[in-house]
């Protein structure tokens, strides 16, 4: 009994705030069929215009091929201290959209791994003969626009091993050369 009440308070206190597209949905109220169809068409054409207006905010960008810069800056996890970020300009183009992360002294291989609509995926190796460093990244481009981040797993032999993030952002600023 009290679920009851409460589901119907707030049905009636959506409907005083939303409206009700001029829909009765009062279920025991007796009506023809001639009026649930109408009320059904109704309720279509709202959700068609609905569809209609909200498709264009769904619509995507992609991966718009040129000279990009990106600002990197990272982080290892459970370490308070801010690290300096960084910046590279390089071509992005389809075939090779992933962001070079190689912080300036270390370089790093990448492979891409999967795509999906304007997301992509890589896998990143910036070892060195002293330590480790692997992970995983993933950018995703919208106009001109980037955002990414890159989930690496440093080990060495002196220290435990530490995750670490880095984070990227990028902006479109001209054609390749």
């Amino acid at each position: 009994m009290k679920s009851t009440l409460v589901k119907r308070a707030f049905w009636i206190i959506t409907f005083k705030k939303y409206g009700n597209f001029g829909l009765d949905l009062d279920y025991k109220k007796e009506s023809s069929t001639e009026e649930r169809r109408m009320k059904m068409g109704r309720l279509g054409i709202a959700v068609l215009l609905g569809l209609i207006v909200t498709q264009p905010l769904f619509a995507e960008d992609g991966l718009e091929e040129g000279k990009w810069e990106f600002e990197i800056w990272y982080t290892f996890i459970g370490v308070p201290q801010h690290f300096p970020s960084y910046t590279k300009t390089q071509c992005i183009s389809k075939e090779d959209p992933i962001p070079q992360i190689s912080r300036p002294g270390h370089e790093c291989s990448r492979k891409l791994q999967g795509e999906f609509s304007s997301t992509y995926t890589w896998l990143v190796n910036c070892s060195t003969d002293w330590e480790a460093v692997q992970g995983i990244g993933r950018v995703e481009y919208a106009g001109g626009l980037a955002r990414g981040d890159v989930h690496v797993q440093v080990i060495n032999p002196v220290n435990p091993p530490q995750p670490m993030v880095f984070y990227v952002r990028g902006e479109r600023v001209g054609s390749c050369d």
